[in-house]
């Protein structure tokens, strides 16, 4: 799961406009959250901190992108 995370944060730093700084939840009622944390750690917390649930439903992540 730490490289999950890790991985997650990176890609969101490296991602332009709108998607900066934000990460999509992958679990079966997934989420947009713009991180929050100024330091690495708080990020971090931030990030294992949500509602993972470990199972992802594609077809709702694809609709929440396309709503946003």
């Amino acid at each position: 799961m730490e490289v999950c995370v890790a991985l997650g944060l990176l890609v969101s730093d490296l991602s332009a406009k709108p998607w900066k700084g934000t990460v999509i939840t992958f679990s079966n009622e997934p989420q947009i959250h713009k991180i929050q944390g100024k330091t690495i750690f708080e990020r971090r917390k931030f990030v294992e901190s949500m509602d993972w649930g470990h199972n992802t439903n594609f077809q709702k992540i694809f609709d929440l992108l396309l709503r946003s």
